[in-house]
């Protein structure tokens, strides 16, 4: 078997692990991240390339529980997009220190958004900026 098949057969597995610790314990990350959203707020779920495609899916999720939210790519909230003070957005970045992110981090902070940050790198500027962190 090769590397990369081997990476796919794992996935299943990762992905429940993952999981099983954000939901896990005393005081859940994922009920954390929930509670610090404010329903009455615009909730708007921001990311680049693959992480703007997640977008989609969770406000997609949102959505469907009657939810109003939407997905927005980072480039085009960045350069194009006017947002509302005092917003949620949960921001989507593998690194945390995508060029784009970063940048948005200040024009959040300026308009006193709620940041949800989801990301695999704890230490980068999205995970220190965030209000909340889910750490993959």
């Amino acid at each position: 078997m090769t590397k990369s098949f081997n990476d796919i057969i794992q996935q299943p597995g990762e992905l429940i692990g993952v999981l099983e610790r954000l939901t896990s314990g005393d005081e859940p990350i994922v009920k954390t991240a929930a509670a610090s959203i404010d329903l009455v707020k615009p909730i708007f779920i921001v990311g680049i390339g693959s992480s703007y495609n997640a977008a989609i899916a969770i406000s997609t999720m949102f959505q469907s529980q009657g939810i109003p939210a939407a997905a927005v790519d980072a480039s085009e909230m960045l350069h194009f997009f006017s947002l509302p003070q005092e917003s949620n957005v949960i921001v989507l970045s593998r690194s945390g220190s995508s060029v784009e992110i970063v940048k948005l981090l200040e024009h959040f902070a300026e308009r006193k958004c709620t940041v949800v940050a989801v990301t695999n790198t704890d230490d980068s500027p999205l995970g220190r900026a965030a209000n909340v962190l889910v750490s993959l």
